[in-house]
């Protein structure tokens, strides 16, 4: 415990905690990352836009794509310094599509060097799809290219439309487009499309009526080629009697570079659950994880283990029942983000004891680019409770967020893209409908300045409270010589009041009234010379007492000094009813007085002496007056006696050394008294004493 408190009270951790209260309450920034809005404008009904660098010179070309009214969609393309490449304009529109990755599918097909655009309309009941293959002509390469026809009620409802990786599916050294149509109430298409230019060939996954919501596409067989899982949720659209893969469940569905079954499709039963397969490299063997979630029932979230021909291994029942969850890469290690609504996102690296927690921000559909070119991917995602948009690190540390003006829950088409610029770090598109923003992302210049001034914070308390600690020292020290003076003081008070001759002077006076047979008086006597004795023993080491207690003192040693002259002179004690008598006052700040009195004033006139002491509250001072009608001041130093045995000096300093340690102030003064004749009549002594805050 005393460790404990040396350590606490330690001049150099006090500063400690007001600095880090200081550092919550003031708004430093301690982000690593800053992620800033450096512009908002807003965009005309219709029109979205999209970045890349199509041309491979390091900047991102501009693509713009106008769903126009009258049934054509344009695709314009900008050079980095806002140049018209061209404007193409295709057949249909895009207004029903919802897009859970990028709309454009961008892809240098044929190894060529130049990127072409692609992207689908709808058109009636149809989708079409278009190429622009090389941006800087004005021909078409692929013009309505049918896709695939949509089930009735598409007006009332929407149509997803997944992007994927270009992959070489055939063979034939060129890439295929990849894509899904994933139909709400239509309930077809729910289908993965491929589609190859150089033959002009779409193929399409086996008819099912499962409705997955994004593809995730890896090598499950080893054979350097992508095969393509889905992640679904099972929606109760379509019954089981009618179709063999209804959406009452869910599947297990890999897909093979044919676009057909890798195996037999595995069911997972249950309704308005979501899975998210994922290949993983278990104990040096690639099995399919499926993190089957459950946030619409009770029943516990699980992740099925199966091998690579859709053989289930294991079981595992996950500890929380998120909403839905991703799968990052971050160069060797595994990223498993959850998000568990409305807490937030819980990540695990590489296994579930390594957790993190980001609370209050919500996990929707990333998006994933290498932002500062160091071979790394950040992760770009929008929160709608909060209108932020976050940027964390590729392993889900480190989150940047800006604030947007709008509202992310009745958002309808988002698009994200980079705006690549050599030599300096990469922007961020970012279009949320109408509203278009462009923000930075790198290292925060306040980080190391927050620090600095957060140092700069512990440096001043450090150095104010060592000055505080100084000064407090200097006047303890100040304080301590006080007591030791006023203690001295004291000492030499005690040894007065203890004088033997007084001493003896009261005993023998009591024992001459015990032998003239006085016993009631001698009993007196000697009670007052015990309580006096008593008082003075008792608060030695007191320098004050209360008002009350002084005044006895007083009346005690007066009874005493009048046997001891044979009473020769009478007393009188005065309290004012006002004057509160439990207020402190120095000690023997009457007696001394008194005694100066008797001995030099009332002692020398021999008989008809007269002691009044009177004790009033003025104005909120105490005065106290001390009257005697003796030989008077110049009688009693013609007869040799000077000074009380202690000095007026010695008071003098007695009351400025208690001036200093209570801050009460005393002052007093003598004035020597005559009859009308002119004849010395005695002495008067006035006490103010004016009380700090009375």
């Amino acid at each position: 415990m005393k460790r404990f408190t040396a350590i606490v009270f330690n001049p150099y951790f006090l500063p400690v905690l007001p600095t880090i209260l200081l550092a919550i309450i003031l708004p430093f920034n301690f982000e690593r990352y800053a992620l800033e809005v450096k512009d908002h404008y807003q965009e005309n009904d219709g029109y979205y836009n999209y970045y890349a660098d199509l041309t491979n010179d390091g900047y991102s070309e501009h693509i713009r794509i106008v769903d126009r009214e009258d049934g054509l969609v344009s695709l314009m393309i900008y050079d980095h310094q806002g140049n018209l490449f061209f404007q193409w304009n295709f057949t249909g529109g895009t207004r029903l599509f919802r897009y859970s990755n990028p709309e454009l599918m961008i892809l240098d097909y044929n190894n060529n060097g130049i990127k072409s655009v692609s992207f689908l309309t709808h058109h009636n009941d149809s989708i079409l799809l278009h190429l622009v293959e090389d941006i800087t002509t004005p021909e078409k390469g692929v013009e309505n290219r049918f896709i695939t026809a949509v089930g009735p009620g598409l007006e009332s409802s929407f149509l997803r439309v997944i992007t994927g990786e270009g992959e070489d599916l055939n063979g034939n050294g060129d890439k295929e487009f990849v894509f899904a149509l994933v139909a709400g109430f239509p309930r077809y298409p729910r289908n993965v499309f491929a589609y190859s230019v150089k033959e002009n060939r779409v193929i399409r996954s086996p008819e099912s009526f499962y409705k997955f919501r994004s593809i995730y596409q890896a090598d499950v067989t080893g054979n350097g080629k992508m095969e393509i899982l889905l992640n679904g949720v099972s929606t109760a659209n379509v019954a089981p009697y009618e179709h063999p893969y209804h959406d009452h469940s869910n599947w297990l569905m890999v897909l093979d570079q044919n676009l057909e079954f890798l195996f037999e499709p595995v069911e997972l039963p249950g309704v308005s659950n979501l899975i998210h397969p994922k290949l993983l490299r278990v104990e040096n063997k690639d099995l399919i994880a499926v993190f089957e979630l459950t946030p619409y029932n009770d029943e516990p979230s699980i992740a099925h283990f199966f091998d690579t021909g859709g053989v289930s291994q294991w079981t595992v029942q996950l500890s929380i029942s998120p909403r839905s969850m991703h799968y990052f890469e971050d160069g060797d290690d595994m990223i498993f983000a959850f998000y568990d609504r409305p807490e937030g996102i819980y990540v695990y690296k590489n296994s579930i004891e390594n957790k993190r927690f980001h609370p209050s921000i919500a996990l929707q559909t990333p998006n994933i680019f290498d932002i500062n070119n160091d071979g790394r991917r950040e992760i770009f995602i929008p929160n709608p409770s909060s209108a932020r948009v976050y940027l964390f690190r590729p392993d889900m540390t480190r989150p940047a967020g800006a604030d947007i003006n709008v509202n992310l829950n009745s958002r309808r088409r988002q698009l994200v893209s980079c705006i690549e610029r050599p030599g300096e770090p990469a922007l961020i598109s970012y279009q949320v409908d109408n509203d278009c923003y462009v923000l930075s992302y790198g290292l925060n210049p306040a980080f190391y300045k927050s620090f600095f001034y957060l140092l700069m914070i512990y440096a001043g308390l450090l150095g104010f409270s060592l000055l505080t600690r100084r000064i407090q020292r200097r006047q303890i020290d100040k304080k301590n010589r006080v007591e030791k003076k006023i203690t001295e003081l004291q000492l030499s008070l005690v040894k007065n009041q203890l004088n033997p001759h007084f001493s003896m002077n009261a005993i023998n006076s009591a024992i001459q009234s015990i032998r003239e047979k006085e016993t009631d008086r001698a009993a007196d006597y000697l009670a007052r010379f015990s309580r006096l004795h008593r008082e003075v023993l008792f608060s030695a080491k007191s320098v004050r007492r209360t008002l009350g207690d002084e005044v006895t003192f007083c009346e005690d040693y007066i009874e005493l000094e009048r046997l001891s002259f044979e009473n020769s002179f009478d007393a009188k004690i005065h309290v004012a009813p006002e004057v509160d008598l439990n207020i402190m006052v120095p000690k023997m700040l009457i007696q001394i007085y008194a005694e100066n009195a008797i001995k030099h004033g009332l002692a020398p006139k021999g008989s008809g002496g007269l002691l009044d002491i009177r004790i009033i509250k003025n104005n909120g001072e105490l005065l106290i007056t001390i009257k005697d009608n003796g030989v008077g001041r110049n009688a009693a130093n013609a007869h040799g006696k000077q000074s009380t045995g202690m000095g007026m000096g010695i008071m003098e300093e007695y009351f400025k050394l208690y001036h200093d340690y209570y801050r009460d102030r005393i002052i007093f003064d003598i004035e020597d008294l005559f009859d009308d004749k002119g004849k010395a009549a005695g002495t008067r002594v006035r006490i103010r004493i004016i009380f700090v805050g009375k």
